[in-house]
């Protein structure tokens, strides 16, 4: 998934149709829209150094949101700040501070907690949490009886084979040090199980029930 940031004034997201007549009155002809400032990414958010909302993502969401609304709804946007211009505390804050509170909202990147959930209530989220990487695709290639060798170069495939053979061997130089019984098969059968054994042991958890 792909997100194309866009920024639009406030203005430009109203437009001249926003106070369009429509059927049904609703509980909150005007809404006062309280707005977080950011002092990063602000392309979701961006409030001006006169404390004036300007637009952002999060806020085209929210007012295409409140046109698809069959009422009318008139947002009058104020920004989360304090005396002197700068952040009037954090999103739980924020959050807090539309507590009980009737005809405000909060528009924004708030995270949807569940300790801000006992204080307001949340609308959908517009935007997933997933995290997605964005890659070249490969061109599809037929799976043959080999297609198993693939994900290893040769060189890594003779050393997992050595390293089988040499840990196979070492197994076996110790069974034969306390006489097991099974070493005195012939010599391809005690080939074959060097060879099994620690393939077994690293795939199938098997390994030590061989000898």
């Amino acid at each position: 998934m792909i997100i194309f940031f866009f920024f639009l004034p406030i203005k430009d997201i109203i437009g001249k149709e926003w106070n369009i007549t429509k059927e049904g009155k609703g509980p909150c002809p005007n809404l006062t829209v309280w707005v977080p400032k950011k002092t990063g990414f602000t392309e979701f958010v961006k409030v001006n150094q006169k404390s004036e909302v300007e637009g952002g993502f999060s806020i085209a969401i929210f007012c295409h949101a409140l046109h698809l609304l069959p009422y009318n709804v008139q947002p009058i946007f104020r920004a989360f700040v304090n005396s002197t211009g700068g952040r009037n505390g954090t999103y739980d804050d924020l959050v807090k501070h539309i507590e009980g509170k009737s005809c405000e909202a909060v528009a924004g990147d708030v995270t949807v907690r569940a300790n801000r959930a006992q204080y307001v209530d949340f609308t959908s989220a517009y935007l997933s949490s997933e995290v997605y990487m964005l890659v070249r695709a490969s061109h599809e290639w037929n799976q043959t009886l080999w297609t198993f060798l693939k994900p290893f170069t040769p060189r890594l495939w003779i050393a997992i084979v050595g390293v089988c053979i040499y840990i196979g061997l070492a197994v076996a130089i110790l069974e034969y040090r306390v006489s097991n019984p099974k070493f005195l098969a012939p010599i391809p059968q005690r080939a074959v199980m060097v060879i099994w054994f620690p393939i077994s042991t690293f795939f199938f958890h098997e390994g030590t029930y061989l000898f």
